[in-house]
């Protein structure tokens, strides 16, 4: 989708729809087919699913295109600010095009995974009335990245997982955080094939812990 189909996707949507991002092809979750993230507001995941695919099928509607029920791939909380949404994984994408700025496209990949691991987490106590959702919600302090030992006792305890040891592509998550880790403490630079590989596997991650929320009832 894109050109008239997107115009025709922000004129049924208005502005209940953000952060519309298209990209190609990424054939371990699509099949091979494009795809096109974006943000909405909704009570709920089931409403959001449904809400995106009627919003699709209207936007093929109105471009002449054959009106098909679109496979959603994922559908996980957001953070609170629009400001931040996708923008760090879009960014991403964009740097790891240039070898001028491909490292900090994996700098900026781990942003993205952070904030989101965070907007899960949230999102799953949001109902709770113990001060820990207090500490999860308001205290900015805390890490969320997943391989800390904090937000690997959270995601056990809120969804039943353990990344580290059931997590298939693990090992290149630790691969990416090392080649995040040397480019923001050590300025080095990494080529464009591990930049490709660290937003492939932040994608990948980020996609299989919120099959985890889902699985947990907690999306």
């Amino acid at each position: 989708m894109s050109g008239a189909p997107t115009t025709a996707l922000i004129s049924v949507a208005g502005n209940q729809i953000h952060g519309i991002a298209l990209r190609g092809p990424a054939a371990e979750v699509d099949d091979g087919r494009h795809t096109v993230t974006f943000e909405l507001e909704a009570r709920d995941s089931r409403v959001a699913r449904i809400v995106a695919q009627h919003w699709l099928g209207e936007a093929s509607r109105k471009s002449g295109l054959p009106i098909e029920q679109a496979r959603v791939i994922w559908v996980a909380p957001g953070c609170r600010s629009r400001a931040v949404g996708h923008r760090f994984i879009e960014m991403a994408r964009t740097l790891v095009e240039d070898e001028e700025t491909v490292d900090l496209a994996a700098v900026a990949a781990q942003i993205h995974l952070e904030l989101h691991v965070k907007a899960l987490i949230t999102s799953a106590v949001v109902d709770d009335v113990s001060p820990l959702r207090r500490v999860l919600i308001e205290d900015d302090g805390n890490t969320w990245r997943p391989h800390h030992s904090m937000a690997r006792a959270l995601l056990k305890a809120l969804f039943s997982v353990e990344p580290a040891t059931e997590y298939a592509r693990w090992q290149e998550y630790q691969d990416h955080v090392k080649r995040r880790n040397a480019i923001t403490h050590r300025s080095q630079t990494v080529s464009l094939d591990d930049g490709a590989g660290s937003i492939a596997v932040v994608d990948d991650l980020w996609l299989w812990l919120t099959a985890a929320g889902r699985g947990a009832d907690r999306l």
